[in-house]
């Protein structure tokens, strides 16, 4: 009251919880997609300050996966605020999840298909406290398969000849987590033969195996 042209500087800050990230104040942009139908159509690309405000209402994001490329997704958050987890929909089942007790989770998926997929990711509030978080998506592109796919089982062997095949392509990502598209060929031998088989590869690129079946 003494001086009325003095002056003072006012410095508000957060700790990342409760009500001043958004609970019980406002949504974030992608609101409503609290669940499969209304969920909110995403490009890959990194979103950041995304909402979840802990009320029971898990957000729900859908996305395209490019044919022969891999998805990887990553929720970015602080564990000690609130216990975020990923679930990853294909036709509303689920095909991948992330639950942990650490910060962060990651969901994954290989589509080895030539055709896109249509996927759902789901965040989920598991300790029902508010949070803010960030949506990472990327992609690696995976190589095609070759020409002699399909052979990713016994039954559907392809048979070799003797000598060198080259520029033959496995894959370790399709599917969800990593899952193998290994590849089966058939020999036929006549008693008393003995077979040699060598796969040439560069153990920089891929730790590649080989196992040797009998029919039986």
């Amino acid at each position: 009251p003494a001086n009325p042209f003095g002056s003072f500087h006012m410095i508000v800050r957060s700790d990342l919880a409760g009500d001043c990230i958004g609970c019980g104040i406002g949504d974030d942009r992608f609101e409503p997609n609290d669940d499969l139908a209304s969920a909110s159509p995403l490009e890959i690309d990194t979103y950041g300050g995304l909402i979840s405000d802990g009320l029971l209402e898990d957000d729900y994001y859908a996305f395209t996966v490019p044919g022969d490329s891999e998805i990887i997704i990553d929720a970015i958050f602080e564990h000690a605020i609130s216990d975020l987890d990923l679930v990853l929909y294909s036709a509303g089942a689920i095909i991948d999840t992330g639950f942990s007790t650490t910060d962060n989770e990651q969901v994954s998926f290989g589509n080895c298909d030539p055709t896109p997929v249509d996927l759902v990711v789901r965040v989920n509030n598991f300790s029902n406290i508010c949070s803010e978080y960030d949506l990472d998506f990327s992609f690696n592109p995976l190589f095609a398969d070759d020409a002699l796919e399909d052979n990713d089982d016994c039954a559907s062997a392809v048979p070799l000849p003797l000598g060198v095949t080259r520029d033959l392509i496995v894959r370790s990502s399709c599917g969800t987590g990593g899952g193998e598209d290994s590849d089966f060929y058939s020999y036929q031998l006549a008693d008393g033969d003995t077979l040699t088989v060598d796969i040439l590869f560069s153990d920089a690129s891929a730790d590649i195996d080989l196992i040797l079946y009998d029919v039986s």
